[in-house]
């Protein structure tokens, strides 16, 4: 079986996610960001960071909105612009997350 040569990252990639704030559907946003950084093609650390960095902007949104009031999250990952964006919401509260992409 012969490789398939992998094509460079498009310009602009988008995923949205609407989860439960529940610690165990968190981790699939981390893991998540990780595997989109890698995607996009930003450079090893920048990738690898972007999950914990998800990590702890969620928790600061989540404790802003209140726990006891935040049942849900969105999050979206974008890539375009030379960067790799993250944006989180919880009620009225939302946050960003950015990794520069490699020119």
């Amino acid at each position: 079986m012969s490789e398939v040569p992998s094509a460079p990252p498009p310009a602009q990639m988008s995923v949205r996610l609407h989860i439960p704030v529940a610690a165990r559907f968190r981790a699939i946003a981390s893991a998540l960001a990780g595997k989109f950084a890698d995607a996009a093609g930003c450079a090893g650390e920048d990738a690898r960071s972007l999950g914990p960095a998800l990590d702890r902007t969620v928790a600061d949104v989540i404790a802003l909105q209140g726990a006891g009031e935040a049942d849900s999250l969105d999050i979206e990952f974008n890539k375009g612009d030379g960067r790799v964006q993250v944006t989180i919401a919880c009620g009225r509260h939302h946050a960003k997350v950015t990794r520069p992409l490699p020119r």
